[in-house]
């Protein structure tokens, strides 16, 4: 499935690409993001090259999460969910903060 994602390509580089997303499992929700919003405090850091992981600083030699999809915020309405999902049906409107990206970190 394809799909739109601001990408932080590497130190201080930021781009609007098309990303691939894995096709929906049972236990999967498929939601159709109206607003995302960047962390002014971790996401920021990962864009300057602050942090690996978490609150793992960078040190020397570290490999950098690059490319990273951006804005783990986000609110849009469900536009489809997996067999196993009794929480939510298309068309609630719904907060997340977890996304599934083929190749980003």
């Amino acid at each position: 499935m394809k799909a739109k994602a601001v990408v932080f390509t590497g130190v201080n580089e930021v781009a609007y690409l098309d990303v691939e997303v894995k096709d929906p499992g049972p236990d999967d929700v498929v939601v159709d993001v109206e607003h995302s919003w960047i962390s002014v405090g971790t996401e920021q850091s990962y864009l300057r090259g602050e942090r690996i992981s978490g609150e793992q600083v960078t040190r020397a030699g570290d490999v950098l999460p690059f490319p990273q999809v951006a804005g783990y915020q986000k609110v849009g309405i469900v536009r489809e969910v997996g067999s196993g999902v009794t929480s939510v049906k298309p068309g609630d409107r719904v907060f997340a903060s977890v996304s599934r990206v083929e190749g980003m970190a």
